[in-house]
This record gives structure tokens, sequence and C-alpha cells, in this order.
């Protein structure tokens, strides 16, 4: 093996092999230790960094949106922060300060954050909920069943609290049930002081009957 040997008087020797075991002949040693702790200290922290300005793009698209609802009075959409939603969001972002890319990234997951915290906190504005057989502040609702030839019929009697003055027979539409979007209906006729039955048809909903 050729190569060169730099010795401490500053005199090179080109051409001469160089010795077994001289320095030249393998490269030098670094501790294991000194490896580690020189790439950890320049190793950045990306990850962790990138992770608080997701959050902070998602706390902030989080607050703007229930602040939105709420001001809209779209009280189904809003899980309840308002404002103090929207200060907290734009407190994460000031701190974290997320660029433009996180924050397209962290909206869509946004819109499903807040229609998922929006359902299980207004659950009670959920309109089936009126149909549901129970005393209500303007109506009450009783499951019934009306026999028949081939067997019974599954219903809701829907009586406003005040006491009818006629009733109307509700029959829904093909691969329906009885209560299938009918809360607008029931409210209108009820308002007018009119009692609901609404049936399932043979084959849908509850009924036991064959179509």
């Amino acid at each position: 093996m050729t190569g060169i040997i730099v010795s401490m008087g500053n005199s090179i020797n080109v051409g001469k092999p160089l010795p077994p075991g001289s320095a030249g002949g393998s490269p030098a040693k670094v501790p294991h230790a000194q490896k580690e702790s020189g790439m950890s200290s320049h190793l950045p922290h990306r990850p962790q960094r990138s992770a608080a300005k997701q959050l902070a793009a998602l706390g902030l698209w989080l607050g703007l949106l229930d602040g939105v609802t709420a001001r809209a009075g779209l009280h189904g959409l809003s899980w309840g922060g308002g404002p103090v939603g929207f200060l907290l969001g734009l407190g994460l972002a000031l701190q974290a300060r997320p660029g433009l890319a996180p924050l397209l990234a962290m909206l869509p997951p946004a819109l499903l954050a807040q229609i998922a915290l929006a359902t299980l906190r207004r659950h009670e504005l959920n309109p089936k909920r009126r149909l549901e057989p129970m005393v209500f502040s303007d109506r009450v609702v009783a499951k019934v069943m009306i026999p028949a030839a081939h067997g019974d019929v599954p219903a809701l009697h829907v009586v406003p609290r005040g006491g009818a003055r006629a009733a109307v027979c509700v029959a829904h539409g093909s691969g329906c049930d009885k209560s299938f979007y009918a809360w607008r209906l029931v409210d209108a006729l009820i308002a007018e002081g009119l009692a609901i039955l609404l049936v399932d048809l043979d084959g849908h909903g509850e009924s036991p009957r064959p179509q």
C-alpha cells in the first residue's frame, strides 16, 4: 500500500509503503459515546415542532369554525366554544405560528372534528328525538301496535298536550319508515292542533308483515 505520511517535522514522504498499524494505514477510531453525542447534538427537533404547528392549526380552525357557527345561530353545528374557543385557538396559533401548509392540511380534520364535537355536545337538538315515545312540552308521543288480519302494524301516536281537534294518518314512501324525516310535518300538524298517526307499512321499519 502506498500513501502519504505527514510527520511532526512537516516533511512529506510520497510513494513509500505505509507500515502496518501506522496512523495512515487505518481510519482513526472515534469512541462510540462521542459519535452518539455528536450526532444527537445536531439532530433537529422537527417532528415535535411539526406536531405543535399542526395542533395549533387545528385549534385555530376549531375556534374559528365554532365562532362562525355560533355567530350564525347554527347551534346544531356548534360545540359551545363560541368567542372563547376562537380566542383560545388564536392564542395557540400566535404562539406556535403555523405556516400555510399546516393550516391547509388541518382544515379537513378540523371540519370532521367540529361535526363530531357538535354531535356529542348538542345531541338534544337531534330532530328525531321529538318522535321518541315520551311526554314533551307540546305533545305526547306513544308507541302503539294496531291489530290487523296478517299481523300488527307498528305506529307512533302523537297528540297535542292541549287536545286534538282532528287526527291525520301519515304513510311513508317506499324504502322509508314511519319516522323518516317526519319531524317537520309533525311539528306543523301539532301547531295546528292535530293528532298524528305514523305507521310502518308492510316490509318497512318495525313491521313484521311481509311486503
